[in-house]
């Protein structure tokens, strides 16, 4: 593995098991290569956690957001995710997972890349959530140290359903290339704390800076 991790601590690994959406996904023009399942995961972190092949550095709070757990979808550690909470009032209330992976070589010069991959993600994500309502896509600019860059955005509410109890979530998917790569969030926060989330998310976009592409 070469995913690496700036300050020494006890390591919990543990293999887990989840549906296809949450892995970092490649292009289908590379699915033969994409993993089903994360391969390795370390909870409990502790410092910065670096994505290798790309320096991308992912430290433990990011403006209000703290960081859970960090996820390799294959051997070399190219394709990875971090996942990072915002708490208020001691629970909870937003969760957001940040993956990088490659961009498939072959795509590289493919203008369309980046639109192709999003409906593949936006067509995953409504699969995995049928009952979606309020959809909602565009575009979104973000703003970093180096410039300006435009993704792709979905947005949607569902409704889930725990001890007869009916609880509304906001679900949103962004979408970026950078180079020989993809970067995506996955926001998923309960109706009431939108605006809240919404403000921290925005600082969250502006704090955690992506890697410098090699020249």
């Amino acid at each position: 593995m070469t995913l690496q991790f700036k300050k020494n601590s006890p390591v919990i690994y543990l293999i887990v098991f989840v549906l296809l959406f949450f892995a970092g996904c490649e292009s289908s023009s590379n699915s033969s290569s994409r993993p089903t399942e994360p391969l390795l995961a370390r909870v409990n972190l502790e410092g910065d956690f670096v994505h290798s092949a790309s320096g991308m550095v992912f430290p433990p709070k990011v403006g209000n957001f703290e960081s859970v757990s960090a996820v390799a979808y294959n051997e070399k550690g190219t394709n990875v995710s971090v996942e990072y909470t915002y708490k208020a009032l001691g629970f909870n209330s937003a969760k957001l997972v940040v993956y990088i992976y490659p961009v498939p070589e072959n795509s590289l010069d493919d203008k369309t890349i980046l639109q192709r991959h999003y409906l593949e993600q936006k067509n995953l994500l409504l699969d995995l959530y049928p009952d979606a309502y309020d959809v909602g896509e565009g575009n979104i600019t973000i703003g970093q140290m180096w410039g300006k860059k435009q993704g792709r955005l979905l947005r949607f509410k569902r409704k889930s359903k725990k001890f007869l109890q009916t609880t509304i979530y906001y679900e949103k998917l962004y979408v970026f290339e950078h180079g020989p790569w993809f970067i995506k969030y996955r926001v998923t926060n309960p109706a009431g704390s939108e605006k809240e989330i919404e403000s921290r998310f925005g600082e969250f976009m502006h704090l955690l800076h992506w890697p410098k592409l090699k020249e």
